[in-house]
């Protein structure tokens, strides 16, 4: 084996974003805090913790919500990433945040 001076030095590519479900403690408060007639079609799984559903008004509503926090909603240019591609896989009715 050749000795080298390789460190593992390299340009390493890291995501620019990351990518998670609107699931966890939070989720629960999140999906109360919008209005009744905006998550009418969205649900709320106890057991997952997740919010279930998604419409462009809930997302929009979602996006506002967590602004403050540095959390938002995807983008259109976000949907080729694959870390949210992974995410979705093919369940477009989930609430991401990144």
């Amino acid at each position: 084996m050749v000795k080298t001076r390789m460190t593992g030095r390299f340009d390493w590519k890291s995501p620019e974003i990351e990518a998670t479900l609107a699931q966890g403690p939070d989720a629960y408060e999140l999906y109360h805090s919008i209005p009744k007639v905006i998550r009418e079609r969205i649900g709320y799984n106890s057991e997952t913790k997740e919010i279930i559903g998604s419409t462009p008004f809930f997302v929009v509503r979602v996006d506002t919500e967590l602004n403050g926090l540095g959390i938002r909603t995807p983008r259109l240019k976000d949907l080729i990433r694959e870390e949210v591609a992974i995410l979705i896989g093919a369940d477009i009715m989930r609430i991401l945040l990144l």
